[in-house]
């Protein structure tokens, strides 16, 4: 729940860049997000909490432990059920569709609006983040489905249909990672470091001659694609000879 919540934070986050540029930067600050944040994880387990009472301690050789619903079909149990999957999973996924609704039909609709907040809607981010949130609405609806089907009393919990939903689930976190990598150079920046973090001299050597390149590139005001070889070679002999230089 708390991932799905994130997502639609990311969401809110872009519709607010691109609809109200105006005022993303006075919104969108770093206690508001660290409330949103601390506010999300709140809710989030205070609604799967009843999950502490609803799962039973059971040594066998096959399991560790056993998840029995109480009062499994009685109304009260389905409404509840009914109003943690609606908290989990439809209202924000809903919310994420409405906000991306929204923002491309005011981008394409509006005459008045900037080309920057044109910009936006077309920038990596934006379609970064509206990936994830398709990802992550199509792998965890099944699971949520299944769960009310479960609560309702109509399927077993520990049924086949059950465990490939529940995996499904749980590869959306391994997903996301990948979607971000694949889509962010700052976030491949970022795990290359978390890979060097073993190895600190290599890592710095990395960033200093990143950091030459950058400026190489800036000087002769040349964008670098990763069709032209021989001019990144060229760069990275520059960035080589300048760090060696500078030691």
């Amino acid at each position: 729940m708390f991932s799905t919540y994130i997502c639609l934070g990311l969401s809110a986050d872009r519709w607010f860049a691109v609809v109200k540029p105006f005022s993303y930067c006075m919104t969108m600050t770093k206690r508001t997000v660290l409330s949103y944040i601390l506010v999300s994880w709140v809710c989030s387990l205070a609604t799967v909490s009843t999950a502490v009472i609803e799962t039973v301690y059971l040594p066998s050789s096959r399991r560790m432990c056993e998840y029995r619903i109480l009062a499994p079909g009685s109304t009260f149990r389905v409404l509840l059920a009914v109003f943690q999957i609606t908290m989990m999973t439809f209202f924000p996924c809903l919310a994420m569709i409405a906000l991306y609704i929204h923002m491309v039909g005011m981008v394409m609709t509006s005459a008045v609006t900037s080309q920057a907040s044109k910009a936006k809607l077309r920038g990596k981010m934006t379609r970064m983040i509206g990936f994830v949130c398709f990802v992550s609405t199509i792998c965890l609806t099944p699971n949520q489905i299944t769960a009310l089907l479960v609560f309702a009393g109509k399927m077993r919990p520990d049924s086949e249909e059950h465990h490939a939903v529940a995996f499904l689930t749980f590869a959306t976190s391994c997903m996301n990672p990948v979607i971000y990598g694949l889509s962010n150079k700052n976030y491949r920046r970022s795990y290359k470091k978390i890979l060097f973090l073993m190895c600190p001299r290599m890592l710095t050597r990395r960033e200093e001659q990143e950091n030459v390149i950058d400026m190489v590139n800036r000087r002769h005001k040349v964008e670098p694609t990763p069709n032209s070889v021989d001019e990144n070679r060229n760069t990275t002999k520059e960035a080589k000879i300048m760090i060696s230089n500078e030691h």
